[in-house]
């Protein structure tokens, strides 16, 4: 699963506000990513996260899944 390590400058056509995951396509992440990995991944689909003030661009073959969970409160006691 190849990560991007790369800033690239992407438009930001598509964005949502208070989105943090995307489908990416035609990317310059995917599109240099070598002709043998495309051949032997097959289909791999490009995901973007925004975290915070950067982005984190992933391929792989499975669709991300998501799920909230209620985070137990914080005690100077314990």
């Amino acid at each position: 699963m190849p990560l991007n390590t790369e800033s690239e400058s992407t438009p930001k056509e598509g964005l949502v506000p208070h989105h943090f995951a995307y489908r990416v396509e035609e990317a310059t992440f995917e599109t240099t990513q070598s002709q043998t990995w495309k051949f032997t991944q097959h289909p791999a689909t490009h995901y973007r996260f925004v975290t915070g003030w950067t982005c984190l661009d992933v391929l792989s073959a499975k669709e991300p899944t998501f799920q909230v969970v209620k985070r137990r409160p914080i005690s100077t006691f314990d």
